[in-house]
């Protein structure tokens, strides 16, 4: 593997690990499970699975807490430094233009998805981009 590829690769790995790939994956998997039990009871699961609506909604919100694991590790480096160093030095070996500018693409694509679902769903999840944000 060239050089290039190789600080790409790392790049992608460190962006996973700073993400926190791991929770985002668990809600979007508890969504999915939400929208089966709860919300479409007595439909069959391929009848879930083939609604785009409910894609784009789980998607948007799953890229929205990406964005928010993002945000917050760009802003609390200085608290992290004393409780977690090493995620310190994962911000720190990514750069913080390479994250807000993940976070910027992050952010924007969460929102197109959320337009396209529907609009009540956009105001919701620029809301909760917002709230992510300010907190």
């Amino acid at each position: 593997m060239t050089g290039t590829g190789r600080n790409t690769l790392v790049n992608i790995m460190l962006l996973l690990r700073a993400v926190r790939w791991y929770n985002v994956g668990l809600i979007l998997f508890s969504q999915y499970l939400i929208a089966f039990f709860v919300f479409h009871t007595g439909q069959q699961l391929l009848h879930v699975l083939s609604d785009v609506k409910l894609h784009l909604i789980v998607f948007s919100s799953s890229l929205a807490l990406a964005g928010a694991f993002l945000i917050n590790g760009f802003y609390d480096i200085e608290k992290d430094l004393v409780n977690h160093p090493k995620r310190v030095a994962l911000y720190r070996m990514l750069g913080q233009n390479f994250l807000l500018n993940v976070y910027a693409s992050t952010v924007v694509l969460c929102i197109l998805l959320s337009l396209a679902a529907s609009v009540k769903v956009f105001i919701f999840i620029v809301g909760l981009v917002f709230m992510f944000w300010f907190y």
